[in-house]
């Protein structure tokens, strides 16, 4: 049987570096970049900092908290570092209980791991010279009129600070693409654990005739079920799709945190292949998440960063990047950044960051 690489085309064009005058600009600002900071060990962010706009959190009752330079934090060869008496919370406290092996059991009540979403610092800066690649168009054609978005919990945007604190899906993917691509209302699904049940709901999404559905599963289902049997179903789903002309859009997951007891490397990325073919069979987009989270890591600790579970669930920032990584297929000509600003993470830098971080998950 043929293998599907999991850079496939559809996503390996938002990776790829474009000469584009028109577009290309000097990347001056971030907005709401996580980080875990450890001690007064300074760390690096995406990109060398130039100017702290803003550094917070948040109290354990959703109360925002400002960071002041200087009290708080310093800026110390382009990184920033907690000081010695700060209000940041030190990720030096922070523990998940581990087995003999190091292996550590998710456990729902009390959480472990403990949910980082509530000690992280959201950082909002300006960068040093990072030019970024024009945003290229993948649709073919406009998208207008409802798009679903059906998938597990990280569809629904657990561990975002909107849902967390809040309840709100304000912060996730589907929200962001609603707030930025005109003629589009998005509609998130309820929570679905793995494939099976939008398998026994398929046909109410047909006859809603929806503009798009975007599909996002496999975390759960690759522990939940077999591959053969996800790969047949999930083949069910978008070959009905396909056929009542609804437009499919595929999304693939990250792996998650290697220090988990039930983590398999090599089953994550089987999963992501079965995406893929399935994607490639039916010529529908794949979002290659996988690979993002894997070039990401080179510069950042996915899973006290980016995670605000440190184990499956991507926080708020890390929704801005799975919007980016969707968002060209919701466009039929080339936009800049700047358009999409403060929700796009220029993904193509990945790829040009080696630095890792190296305290990911540690009990």
């Amino acid at each position: 049987m043929k293998r599907y690489a999991i850079l496939i085309v559809a996503v390996a064009v938002l990776f790829a570096t474009q000469s584009a005058a028109s577009f290309a600009r000097t990347f001056a600002k971030i907005s709401g970049e996580s980080v875990a900071l450890f001690g007064t060990t300074p760390k690096r962010l995406l990109y060398p900092i130039k100017r702290i706009i803003s550094a917070y959190g948040y109290a354990s009752n959703g109360t925002k908290i400002t960071f002041t330079e200087g009290v708080d934090f310093q800026i110390e060869e382009e990184m920033i570092r907690r000081t010695s008496n700060s209000r940041m919370f030190d990720f030096e406290m922070y523990r998940i209980e581990a087995r003999q092996d190091g292996k550590f059991e998710w456990r729902a009540s009390p959480t472990n791991p403990p949910l980082t979403v509530e000690f992280q610092v959201y950082v909002d800066y300006e960068a040093f010279d990072t030019t970024y690649a024009p945003i290229i168009p993948r649709a073919n054609a406009p998208i207008s009129g409802t798009v679903y978005v059906v998938g597990d919990s990280i569809a629904n945007g657990a561990e975002t600070i909107a849902r967390h604190f809040r309840n709100s899906y304000d912060e996730t993917f589907g929200t962001l693409l609603e707030r930025h691509i005109d003629g589009i209302h998005v509609e998130i699904a309820p929570r679905n654990p793995d494939l099976t049940l939008l398998k026994r709901n398929l046909q109410y999404y047909i006859d809603q005739h929806p503009a798009a559905i975007i599909i996002e599963f496999g975390m759960n289902d690759r522990v939940l079920t077999s591959q053969t049997r996800f790969e047949r179903d999930l083949d069910h789903v978008v070959r009905q799709l396909v056929e009542s002309r609804t437009k499919v859009i595929l999304v693939g997951f990250f792996q998650d945190n290697p220090n988990w007891s039930g983590a398999d490397p090599k089953k994550t990325f089987a999963f992501n292949e079965s995406i893929a073919r399935i994607a490639s069979r039916y010529n529908t987009p794949f979002i290659d998440l996988w690979s993002a989270f894997r070039d990401l890591g080179k510069r950042k600790d996915i899973y006290m960063d980016v995670l605000g579970d440190a184990f499956h669930h991507p926080n708020t920032f890390g929704h801005k990047i799975y919007f980016s990584l969707l968002l060209p297929y919701f466009l039929t000509q080339p936009k800049s950044s700047n358009d999409f600003e403060p929700n796009y993470v220029d993904t193509t830098s990945f790829l040009k960051l080696t630095i890792p971080q190296t305290k990911s998950g540690r009990p």
